[in-house]
């Protein structure tokens, strides 16, 4: 792609990834989220690791994909996640310096819990010249 666009840093292209089960790597950022600066629902009824699809014990077997995607994926701005529907909120990973996203319960059916609603995150990125700003919010 790069030969017929030009490499992502000639063009200012931007990058959102989007993964159905976040990387175990994003339960240390769970761990210390901040409510006034990470408004959103914060999974207690929907803890990190604790599901089937994303087993506890197996935390280093999705490192290579997290290395690769910061790695390979040019302008990465923001990784958005479902699956643990439990939570919604957003922080920026610190050793990558990019925003992890968890989405809403969407759709109707799976499961669910009193309290956790509907709805959708939104996300919006203004680039002007050489800055980027990502904003996120979610739409219920």
């Amino acid at each position: 792609m790069d030969e017929q666009w030009g490499g992502a840093e000639e063009q200012g292209r931007q990058a959102l990834a989007f993964t159905h089960i976040p990387p175990h790597h994003i339960q240390a950022v769970s761990e210390n989220l901040d409510s006034s600066k990470n408004p959103g629902q914060h999974g207690n009824a929907d803890v990190l690791g604790a599901g089937a699809a994303q087993d506890g014990e197996q935390k280093t077997r999705d490192q290579p994909f997290w290395d690769s995607l910061n790695t390979n994926v040019k302008n990465l701005r923001a990784v958005i996640s479902g699956h643990d529907d439990g939570n919604e909120w957003c922080a920026r990973e610190p050793t990558q310096d990019v925003i992890f996203c968890f989405d809403k319960h969407s759709g109707y059916g799976g499961y669910t819990r009193d309290g956790w609603g509907h709805g959708v995150r939104q996300v919006l990125l203004t680039i002007e010249g050489d800055n980027v700003d990502v904003e996120s919010w979610i739409w219920v």
